[in-house]
């Protein structure tokens, strides 16, 4: 469902294969949260990103500044944000309980754009967070400094 939102804005622009390495420090946490689930595979399928077990209410923040391309419910993911980053790199925050942006916003890092919450498929409050580069889910924890 999500892959098919990101994809509707006509993929990426190449970030030049710059990789993790090329874009240390362009991203900051969206939320100061432990970790409840990794990225990679689970239940038998991959997780995209990332869980974090902030509480319901708490602020979300742009992790790199952008273009709002999406705002709103997607299936599954809930009250969902997309922001596509000016060197076609994408980050996802979704399950949100309020949405502060509309598409077409233009916001800088550490902005609040949401507040957690626990729509769509999920279990409890948290924020789902992904990093989509050259169109394909990555690993943020690759793309982040570490939790403070």
């Amino acid at each position: 469902a999500a892959e098919a939102v990101v994809a509707a804005r006509g993929g990426s622009r190449a970030h030049a294969g710059r990789g993790a390495a090329g874009l240390a420090g362009a991203f900051v946490w969206p939320v100061e949260a432990p970790i409840s689930s990794p990225f990679g595979p689970r239940w038998g399928r991959n997780h995209n990103g990332i869980d974090l077990a902030a509480d319901h209410g708490e602020l979300i923040r742009a992790s790199r500044a952008g273009e709002v391309w999406l705002a709103g419910p997607v299936e599954g993911y809930g009250l969902t944000v997309v922001i596509g980053h000016d060197d076609g790199t994408r980050t996802l925050y979704a399950h949100a309980s309020s949405l502060l942006v509309e598409a077409g916003d233009r916001v800088e890092q550490g902005q609040p754009i949401a507040r957690v919450g626990s729509t769509g498929r999920s279990t409890g409050p948290h924020l789902h967070f992904e990093i989509i580069v050259d169109d394909r889910p990555v690993d943020p924890l690759d793309y982040l400094p570490p939790q403070p």
